[in-house]
């Protein structure tokens, strides 16, 4: 028989990851040598003593049953310390965090909690695909906020319509950002707690990559949850896949509003069963234990974006590199056609890097580098594009 699929999957669009993989697969059927710069998927392993965690914990019985739908109250509580000197917040450990299978579980099932099918949800444009997919998913519309080089890649939030924020339920920030590696500063996130105060919105702040900085803590991102009035506006997520190198665990939390963190709640009990609880106890470990190990990884990182800038500028491409995130953020060489570019690059160099418009139409034009490969295939990418400029 012929199945039906639901207008909502035949609409979706390609998600951009997938298409790369497609990609992959052939030039590796054809015994070609890929090098992977696309998706943002730590090659450092594990922390140790997490890996350890795990094992002993996988050992006792008592983490072999349903684990509770909020998550084990000592998880939260280490998320709501780590937050308290990390951040300076206090949160209630009780009431104000939640585990999540991963951050991207939270951001997709955020507008079923929160957006009613004709409500609006402020989104940027380039972003993670999710936000805008979940969006559709809830039956919601997608306001679009531009995120342009010009202005620091932050959204201009006095050019929102006033009737769009009338009907606007929540607003998805995402700083320090993927895909464009922008940090927004502590004064930008005091207007957006304002603007969402001011026209009752709920801010869904993806804080993946706060941990993920060059230099000392002086230059760490901060949370909007540090801010004032942060905690009355705003639901945050956060993960131990990227600073962690935690990606295939899927552990993560949400954390902040305390009504909001009980309607996304609401949501989970309905969907999934919750976090094995060994990887819950083992997460307490990372948050606790692995301190140093991630500092270590953010200088490697920053070590590679380094890298491969210095050499890609031999050739006249002048790369920016950014304080936050793995990821290089740049303009094509020429013209502003970034999936031709793409393709060329993986084609001619057998080089993949993800295209800007596969984060939104104001990614157009630009091409995002992933610096999760060790560092002599780092330089390898690099010096195999100049070849392919200087051709």
């Amino acid at each position: 028989m012929s199945i039906k699929l639901s207008e909502r999957v035949r609409t979706l669009k390609p998600y951009v990851f997938s298409s790369l993989d497609e990609k992959k697969a052939d030039l590796a059927a054809r015994g070609i040598q890929v090098i992977d710069l696309g998706i943002g998927d730590p090659d450092i392993p594990t922390c140790n003593t997490v890996i350890k965690s795990l094992k002993r914990e996988c050992m006792n019985p008592k983490t072999h049953r349903y684990p509770s739908y909020q998550g084990r109250l000592d998880f939260r509580e280490a998320v709501a310390d780590y937050y308290s000197a990390r951040f300076g917040v206090h949160i209630d450990p009780v009431t104000q965090v939640m585990s999540l299978i991963g951050s991207k579980e939270g951001l997709f099932h955020a507008p079923l909690a929160f957006v009613d099918p004709g409500d609006y949800a402020l989104v940027p444009d380039p972003c993670y695909p999710i936000y805008e997919t979940a969006v559709k998913f809830a039956g919601g519309l997608v306001h679009t906020m531009p995120l342009l080089e010009e202005k620091g890649y932050l959204p201009d939030l006095d050019a929102i319509p006033e009737d769009v924020c009338r009907r606007a339920a929540i607003m998805f920030l995402n700083y320090p950002n993927n895909p464009t590696a922008a940090i927004a500063p502590p004064e930008f996130l005091d207007k957006a707690i304002e603007f969402c105060k001011k026209h009752e919105i709920l801010m869904i702040y993806d804080n993946a990559y706060s941990e993920i900085y060059s230099g000392n803590r002086r230059n760490a991102p901060v949370s909007p949850l540090s801010r004032p009035g942060g905690m009355d506006v705003c639901l945050e997520m956060g993960s131990l896949s990227k600073p962690f190198s935690m990606t295939g665990w899927r552990v993560g939390y949400a954390l902040g509003n305390a009504e909001a963190v009980r309607g996304l709640l609401q949501v989970k009990k309905n969907v999934d069963s919750g976090v094995f609880e060994a990887i819950q106890l083992s997460a307490i470990r990372a948050l606790q234990d692995c301190q140093d190990e991630m500092r270590h990884n953010n200088d490697i990182y920053t070590g590679r974006k380094e890298e491969f800038a210095r050499i890609i500028s031999e050739a006249g491409w002048n790369i920016p590199v950014s304080d936050s995130t793995f990821y290089l953020w740049t303009r094509v060489p020429e013209g502003d056609d970034d999936v031709a570019w793409c393709e060329k690059l993986i084609a001619q160099a057998n080089v993949v890097c993800a295209p800007g418009s596969g984060f939104g139409e104001f990614g157009k034009g630009y091409l995002r580098f992933a610096m999760t490969v060790p560092l002599e295939l780092v330089q390898k990418a690099a010096e195999k594009i100049v070849v392919m400029l200087n051709r």
